[in-house]
């Protein structure tokens, strides 16, 4: 997993540590796939319905993020992966000044 450096501060201040832990899975890997995020997110410990649980934080996420026109697409079969247009948006909002 990449350092919490890696997420503009403008955007890390309103995410939850769990959307965070996503979003750093999603700009580390071109296609996050579904068991990373997981793994990311839960370590060792296995819950009954760990997809369900990835798609309420995935919609979460995605609601958080829209109004910054971030978008997070779904790769079928593999995971979850940022527009190229978003990893734009996130890059110049780390180039802007705090």
């Amino acid at each position: 997993m990449t350092s919490a450096s890696t997420i503009p501060p403008a955007i890390r201040d309103v995410l939850t540590k769990a959307q965070s832990i996503i979003l750093e899975e999603l700009l580390r890997a071109e296609v996050a796939k579904h068991a990373d995020i997981n793994q990311a997110l839960r370590g060792d410990i296995r819950i009954a319905d760990e997809a369900m649980c990835l798609k309420v934080h995935i919609h979460k996420l995605r609601k958080t993020l829209a109004p910054l026109n971030i978008v997070i697409k779904t790769v079928r079969g593999r995971g979850y992966s940022l527009t190229d247009e978003s990893r734009a948006v996130i890059a110049s909002m780390m180039k802007e000044p705090v």
